[in-house]
C-alpha cells in the first residue's frame, strides 16, 4: 500500500477551539465597533436636533421683530409724516425732467410735475405750495423730507436742497436728508 492511500483513508482530528476563539474575537470587535457608530449617530442626531431648535428659537424671534416692524411701519403714519421728492430726468435726454411727490406712509404720488426749461419756476412753485399744505396739514408731528439723488441733475439737487432749506427756516417740525 502507498502512502496516498493510507492517508485518504485515515480520520485526522481537525481542533477547531482556536479558529472559535479568532471567530468571537472578530464577533466581539464587530459589535463593538456596531455600537460605537449608533452612540455616535445618536450624538451627532442630538447635535442636530439642537442645532435645528436654536435656528426655530431665531427664526421665530426674527418673526416677531419683523411682526413688531411692520405694525410700527403701520402705525408711523400716526405719529410722522414722511415725503420723498424725485426730481428725474430720462438717460440719454437731461432735458425732460419732471418732478414727483410721494408720501411714503401713504404709498401714493401726490403730485408729478413736468420739468423743462420754460416752466422750470411754475413747477418749483407748485411743488413749494404742495409742500406748504402737507406741511400745515401735519400739525405739528414731525415731517421728514427725502431727495432720491439716482436721476438728478446737479442743479435740480441744488434747487431741491434751497427749497427744503427755506422750508426748515419757516417749519421746526421738519427735517430733511
Amino acid at each position: 500500500m502507498n502512502k496516498k492511500s493510507v492517508l485518504g483513508r485515515m480520520q485526522l482530528p481537525i481542533d477547531v477551539t482556536a479558529l472559535l476563539d479568532v471567530v468571537f474575537i472578530v464577533l466581539l470587535i464587530v459589535i463593538c465597533h456596531q455600537q460605537r457608530l449608533a452612540v455616535s449617530q445618536e450624538a451627532e442626531r442630538a447635535e442636530a436636533v439642537v442645532s435645528a431648535e436654536e435656528k426655530l428659537a431665531e427664526a421665530e424671534a426674527a418673526r416677531s421683530l419683523y411682526a413688531e416692524r411692520m405694525e410700527t411701519a403701520a402705525n408711523l403714519s400716526d405719529y410722522v409724516s414722511i415725503l420723498t421728492v424725485y426730481v428725474d430726468y430720462t438717460p440719454g435726454n437731461p432735458s425732460e425732467r419732471h418732478i414727483r411727490l410721494l408720501d411714503d406712509a401713504a404709498d401714493a404720488e401726490i403730485l408729478s410735475i413736468p420739468l423743462n426749461p420754460s416752466s422750470q419756476e411754475e413747477a418749483y412753485h407748485t411743488l413749494t405750495e404742495e409742500m406748504h399744505t402737507r406741511l400745515d396739514a401735519a400739525d405739528g408731528k414731525p415731517v421728514i423730507l427725502s431727495l432720491d439723488l439716482e436721476h438728478i441733475l446737479y442743479r435740480d439737487e441744488e434747487a431741491v436742497n434751497n427749497l427744503f432749506s427755506s422750508m426748515q427756516a419757516d417749519y421746526d417740525n421738519l427735517y430733511f436728508k
